[in-house]
């Protein structure tokens, strides 16, 4: 299987790195939510356009505002971990401490899409101050 194929160029909107079968390690963006989506597919110049449906697995009983939450965390911690990784730290200590707040952002997006459960409290106060840390 190729790379992640993302609804855009950003990959914060719907990706399916995130699937079962995919070869990836690690995903970076967050899962897409149950709705429709317009995907589109360039190949040679020419655009393919379709709608996508995204159901709810049945099996998931995660009230929609639990998961509505996970989705809006992990959306933030991603945006605010692009945000982080586009600077370009001028000192050893700041690419430390950088690398550091990295890695904790990785951690509690990984906390927040590895479960169809509604997010502990723990995870979603982490996740709160991390994406509100000013830098």
């Amino acid at each position: 299987m190729g790379p992640p194929l993302h609804s855009t160029g950003d990959p914060a909107f719907v990706s399916y790195s995130s699937c079962f079968s995919a070869d990836h390690t690690q995903s970076y963006s967050s899962l897409g939510t149950p709705g429709t989506y317009t995907v589109k597919l360039t190949v040679d110049g020419k655009a393919y356009v379709q709608k996508l449906t995204v159901k709810m697995d049945p099996n998931v009983k995660t009230p929609a505002a639990d998961l509505a939450l996970q989705h809006d965390l992990s959306f933030d911690l991603y945006m605010a971990r692009k945000n982080l990784l586009s600077k370009k730290p001028a000192t050893e200590n700041e690419k430390k401490e950088s690398a550091q707040l990295d890695r904790k952002m990785a951690a509690v997006f990984e906390i927040l899409q590895d479960t169809d459960m509604p997010p502990t409290t723990q995870a979603v106060g982490a996740a709160k101050e991390l994406i509100n840390r000013k830098e």
